[in-house]
């Protein structure tokens, strides 16, 4: 069975939680948070039961009735992934007006990893449209520990937009660049000093809220006691109700340590009669409850009359929602119960957890019924849930989640089951564990049944095989048969199918027949166009654009690869991981056409996109190419760096292709330095020529071979070089590798030109030419002397040197927000940044973030260019 899966948000999150024992209004604590508008963020950080909650959720109550926007996220374990918690994010502003992030959340429900900044950029974009003042409450802030969820979060306080307020309540201070704000003045902090309950609060609250008889001394003691700890106080209070003798309770009463809760929490809990104790001891296991999920869960038929028990007896209960349908425990009450629960009856809490599974299951809430499932240790059902979803999370690119859900069952179920195996090894491919996916891969293998069932499997097996050895070397791993691959898959099965295809593409290729390998791509493109499957599809698209660039069909190449884009973003893939392919092979032909702004601007977003998905396969060659661009645009300090991230990368994932590029490009830098021994010591170290003479090269010993013959050069070897251009020249034409055929052909006319055998120099320069044509290949010809530049310039004009303007054409003209148009008449004013921000009421880093996302959608570099660009699109005047 395979489903498709997007998390849902519980509608109880998106709202403050009510409870009537903390109905207190505390006036200074609301003044603080409502009468400092000019702070963009207020942080409410204290230890647990210290009123964060209530303050909050009074703050967000006084502003809903005056008809302001806020919005409200209570946040817990589950939401530590930016892919939740950005959903959950999304969802809480949806409450406020339906269109606050509503293109983020398609984005994000069809390409779960797309970059979060991407999805926050969009946010922000909406949030200014809004105009209106808008506050966001993210409670219990403490219970993420993700850096990558902290790092969307700083982003977002980065980007704040003028009418967006940011209210966070935490228990500790949270890992966010706070340093940054309090120097502007712009963090307002409510820490627990200030959250702690006056004396004159400490009578209110027992007095008048709670209905308790105290005199002034008991009250002052209690205060002091509890050294204004509002759970301390709750505690007390439902204590002193059944108190004999209060005042001994009030002498023996003590907040100070974390040990009188539990003796508190213990108390109350015995009080209770015994099946409401019960009752609590066991739905205390659930994160959320409900009436229809304790009874399934407890086996019982009364629990609406138990939570409405409880509510009235204020025993530490929150309704999650107006209609008082879900609630939760103070989680320090619950934190109590389940470790009773535990110690008591540790069979009861798992059997309780395997029920709550299974009832979210029955309601196909997939990801609930998985997260009760590995916590009760229900393994087995775990499995058979992840088997469920687990293809749709590797089609849809959600590699990391699937590997932390996987490495949270145990190591022999993974070997035992076959199909849990098989997901281990996608995940850890695409996440550059390349051993560990071999070592899955031989699990699948050995688990795999002889019948019907496992020759498919196995099948799926040479798939996963073939596709590690391409992420890893750039050369499949073959076993034979691959060209019948996609035959031996159901027609139904059509996204397996259409990635058996990419498969037969790879072997293809590497059997050097590679307009058969475009058509097995475009096999794959039909069958996945319409699917759910952004893997598959643009990975095969990826594969078609780089036939078309290894064949020299350059123009063919570019078309194809915008073409690709296009239909991500039309299916809003835009963001997807695998879209990152596309991005590095189109700068890769813009390359060749010396637009390495352009390239440069692809490989930006490439890079970004396979940081955030920890693609390592893949990350290390967009390093290497970002490096060439960077080179060519006299960055060299900022080249060198990617360089050396190529190398890193290279080498902590044994990926071998990106370790070969890094060679070859350090390489060809040492020998424009001059150093012509260490270029040489590069290279030998990188070989990897075959033995014999007669046979065709493989894609990787032909670029290696281009790298020699700049060395041979180098050291004035021209019979050498004749020698091996001539190798290669025969190798690229017997393989159809165009690209390749053009830079030997050269080569050789370099060779005959230094041996003096001008009929044979012509006669390559014009067969380079006649096969560069097609495609308009001009890179490879920049080497020549000038007269001979020219006079081939003569024969073909697209040879002659062009600025790097962007886009060949001004078909496609970006679809600018309004923020950025506003931006570009003001650089055309000639405005600077701060004379920009002072403008339109931004911050100086807001329009720095505005510029960067104009360069990369103008194909620029510099604010000139930017309007030159948008004077040339007609997008200002």
């Amino acid at each position: 069975m395979s489903v498709t899966h997007n998390p849902r948000i519980l509608s109880p999150k998106l709202g403050p939680p009510v409870s009537r024992a903390l109905s207190l209004r505390r006036r200074r604590l609301l003044d603080a948070l409502l009468g400092a508008r000019d702070y963009r963020v207020a942080l409410v950080h204290g230890p647990a039961g210290a009123g964060k909650t209530t303050v909050l959720a009074q703050n967000h109550d006084v502003l809903s009735e005056a008809g302001e926007g806020a919005a409200w996220l209570s946040l817990d374990r589950y939401d530590d992934s930016p892919h939740r918690f950005m959903m959950a994010l999304l969802a809480a502003l949806a409450r406020v007006d339906a269109s606050l992030g509503e293109e983020a959340a398609e984005m994000l429900a069809v390409s779960p990893e797309a970059p979060v900044r991407e999805a926050l950029a969009s946010l922000i974009d909406d949030c200014l449209r809004y105009g209106r003042p808008l506050t966001v409450t993210l409670d219990d802030y403490h219970e993420l520990a993700n850096p990558e969820v902290h790092a969307a979060v700083d982003f977002l306080l980065r980007y704040l937009p003028a009418n967006l307020r940011l209210l966070i309540g935490s228990r500790d201070l949270p890992p966010l660049a706070l340093a940054r704000l309090r120097m502007r003045g712009e963090l307002l902090e409510l820490p627990w000093e200030e959250l702690r309950f006056t004396a004159d609060e400490v009578a209110c609250y027992l007095r008048d809220n709670q209905s308790l008889v105290l005199d002034e001394a008991q009250l002052r003691r209690l205060g002091e006691r509890s050294e204004g700890w509002i759970a301390g106080l709750q505690l007390a209070a439902v204590s002193l109700r059944d108190q004999a003798d209060a005042q001994r309770f009030v002498d023996e009463f003590s907040g100070a340590r974390a040990e009188v809760a539990d003796y508190l929490l213990e108390d109350v809990f015995q009080r209770q009669e015994p099946a409401l104790q019960e009752f609590l001891l066991r739905s205390a296991v659930l994160e959320r409850i409900s009436a229809p999920l304790c009874n399934a869960v407890l086996g019982i038929e009364d629990a609406r009359r138990r939570l409405d028990q409880l509510e009235q007896a204020n025993l530490f209960i929150f309704s999650l929602d107006a209609e008082r349908q879900w609630y939760r425990f103070h989680h320090l009450f619950r934190d109590f119960l389940r470790a009773r629960l535990q110690a008591g009856s540790p069979q009861a809490r798992a059997q309780l957890l395997r029920r709550a599974s299974q009832w979210y299951r029955e309601r196909e809430e997939f990801f609930d019924a998985l997260a009760y499932a590995v916590e009760g240790g229900w393994y087995e059902q775990a499995a058979e849930l992840l088997e469920a979803i687990g293809q749709s999370l590797v089609y849809g690119c959600r590699f990391k989640e699937l590997r932390e859900w996987l490495e949270r069952l145990p190591a022999d179920l993974l070997r035992r089951r076959a199909r849990l195996a098989l997901l281990y090894g996608w995940a850890s491919a695409y996440l550059g564990a390349f051993e560990q996916a071999r070592e899955a891969m031989a699990w699948a293998q050995a688990a795999a049944a002889d019948d019907g069932a496992g020759q498919l499997l196995r099948d799926e097996l040479q798939v996963l095989r073939t596709v590690t050895a391409i992420i890893q070397t750039d050369e499949p791993e073959l076993a034979g048969g691959e060209e019948a691959l996609p035959e031996r898959f159901p027609v139904q099965e059509r996204l397996t199918r259409a990635m058996a295809y990419i498969v037969k593409g790879y072997a293809l290729r590497a059997g050097h027949r590679l307009e058969c390998a475009r058509q097995a791509a475009q096999a794959a493109i039909e069958l996945s166009d319409d699917t759910q499957g952004s893997l598959v599809n643009l990975l095969a698209r990826f594969n078609h654009g780089t036939v078309l660039y290894l064949q020299g069909r350059l123009k063919e190449a570019e078309q194809s690869l915008r073409a690709s884009i296009d239909h991500a973003q039309t299916r809003r893939w835009g963001r997807s991981m695998a879209l990152a392919f596309i991005r590095v092979q189109l700068a890769m032909v813009l390359q060749q056409w010396e637009r390495w702004q352009a390239a440069l601007g692809e490989l930006d977003q490439a890079v970004e996109l396979l940081e955030s998905s920890q693609n390592y396969g893949f990350l290390g060659l967009a390093y290497a190419e970002r490096s060439v661009c960077l080179r060519a645009l006299n960055r060299e300090e900022a080249a060198d760096k990617d360089l050396g991230r190529a190398a890193k990368v290279a080498t902590r994932h044994h990926v071998t292709r990106a370790r070969l590029r890094h060679q070859l490009i350090s390489a060809r830098v040492q020998m424009e330095q001059g150093r012509t021994d260490a270029s040489e010591r590069i290279l030998r170290d990188a070989s990897v020529l075959p033995v014999s003479e007669g046979e065709t090269l493989s894609e990787q010993q032909e670029g290696w071979l281009l790298g020699w013959l700049r060395l041979l050069q180098q050291r004035g070897d021209y019979p050498a070089l004749a020698a091996q251009a001539a190798r290669g020249e025969k190798s690229a034409r017997t393989a159809g590798r165009g690209l390749n055929r053009v830079c030997f052909l050269l080569w050789q006319a370099r060779a005959a030109e230094r041996q003096n055998d001008e009929a044979a120099q012509r006669h390559y320069l014009d067969e380079a030419l006649r096969e560069a044509t097609p495609g308009e290949i001009r890179l490879p010809f920049k080497g020549l002397p000038p007269e001979q530049l020219q006079r081939l310039t003569a024969q073909a004009v697209w040879l002659a040197p062009r600025p790097d303007s962007g886009p060949e054409t001004d078909d496609s003209v970006p679809d600018l927000h309004p923020r950025e148009l506003q931006i570009l008449e003001l650089l055309a004013e000639g405005l600077r940044n701060r004379a920009v921000a002072q403008r339109l009421f931004l911050s100086e880093e807001t329009v720095k973030w505005y510029l960067k996302r104009l360069y990369q959608r103008l194909e620029v570099g510099t604010r000139t260019e930017a309007v030159a660009r948008a004077r040339q699109m007609q997008l200002i005047t």
